[in-house]
């Protein structure tokens, strides 16, 4: 039951960042309208915000290869976990310097950090089992 519960966290978070990355990329104004962000034209900036999408799409594509190269799986849960609770801790930072963001940068924040801690979670065990 351990290990379906680890594939399926494997795959929901994989599956998000890959999402969330291509999405960040190809179309960041959708995103960031939905938090009350005007991205405008500034290719710096959009160079700027397309590049965190990057990262989540590299770390939902290493997930996700996880599924089928076990041999990798307890790093690429352990470096995603990192990753996401950066974000978290950093969202936390801001909130403390800058203010209470828009309720949806709150739940990303959550989700950040939530998803962190099951993939360290996933992580140890994936070292134990596999």
């Amino acid at each position: 039951m351990k290990n379906i519960l680890i594939l399926l966290n494997i795959s929901i978070t994989g599956i998000l960042l890959v999402f969330l990355g291509f999405l960040i990329i190809l179309n960041p104004r959708v995103l960031f309208e939905t938090n009350q962000v005007e991205l405008g034209t500034d290719p710096n900036l959009l160079s700027e915000i397309k590049a965190p999408g990057g990262a989540l799409l590299a770390f939902g594509l290493l997930l996700c290869f996880s599924l089928v190269r076990s041999k990798i799986r307890t790093m690429a849960l352990g470096s995603t976990a990192v990753f996401l609770l950066g974000y978290g801790f950093a969202r936390i930072v801001s909130i403390a310097f800058d203010g209470m963001p828009a309720p949806s940068l709150v739940t990303a924040m959550v989700m950040e950090i939530g998803l962190g801690l099951v993939c360290l979670w996933a992580g140890v065990q994936t070292k134990e089992n596999f």
